[in-house]
């Protein structure tokens, strides 16, 4: 699902979910991403009023080297 952020910044969810005024994106990542790439790509939710659920196989101690 496609969407942006009140300022007009694109993002993608693997699927977004709403009820009422609530949406939820879910995203199963299952190649690398880096710590501060994920912070990124959940700011651009959280800027557009979304919740995000990331479900991933990375281990946190190989976020944290990214």
């Amino acid at each position: 699902m496609r969407g942006s952020t009140p300022n007009g910044r694109a993002w993608r969810a693997d699927v977004l979910c709403e009820r009422g005024r609530t949406r939820i994106a879910f995203e199963v990542q299952r190649s690398g991403i880096t710590l501060k790439d994920l912070h990124a790509r959940q700011a651009l939710y959280r800027a557009s009023g979304v919740r995000g659920l990331w479900l991933m196989r990375t281990r946190e101690r190989d976020l944290m080297r990214g």
